[in-house]
């Protein structure tokens, strides 16, 4: 197996995964939608925010799932690896760098949805509560993203401590 067929393998997962989150993410983008009580305008806010997060959450499943080697070429996600193929035996350098590629993503698919919520909680005007967790989700997503652009560095940095 090559490092882009891997990538194709692992996004496609990710896509389906995301995929069987949807009517997660429209449970709670319709649990959110006040009655309509005369505030017009609060319900049709609501009713955009919510349909442009959908649309932005099924945009990302389908890339994830149909256009995966668009996904792979843009990021550039099967470059700077020095073998082509996976074998068993792996260079330790590697298996780091796709560790925190997976770690990466998966912390940004759990805080995605969450910071979704928290959008439309704070932009319906509600009681925000918890701006704590708020700042959190957005440090994961942030962290996330941080380990999956940086990946090489962080690996190179790994495989030299696990030398010494």
């Amino acid at each position: 197996m090559n490092i882009r067929t891997f990538w194709l393998f692992l996004l496609k997962i990710i896509g389906l995964s995301m995929l069987f989150k949807i009517a997660n993410v429209i449970t709670m983008i319709s649990a959110f939608l006040p009655k309509y009580e005369g505030n017009e305008v609060e319900y049709t806010n609501n009713i955009v925010v919510g349909t442009i997060i959908l649309i932005l959450y099924i945009l990302a499943t389908f890339l994830m799932i149909f256009r995966t080697g668009w996904i792979i070429d843009t990021l550039h996600l099967n470059k700077d690896f020095t073998q082509e193929d996976i074998d068993i035996n792996f260079n330790p350098e590697i298996v780091y760098r796709i560790a925190l590629i997976v770690i990466g993503s998966i912390s940004i698919w759990e805080s995605f949805t969450k910071l979704c919520f928290d959008l439309i909680t704070i932009l319906q005007n509600v009681d925000f509560l918890d701006s704590k967790e708020t700042i959190f989700n957005a440090l994961h997503f942030l962290f996330g993203g941080i380990i999956i652009f940086k990946n090489e560095s962080i690996a190179k940095f790994l495989f030299d401590k696990a030398k010494k």
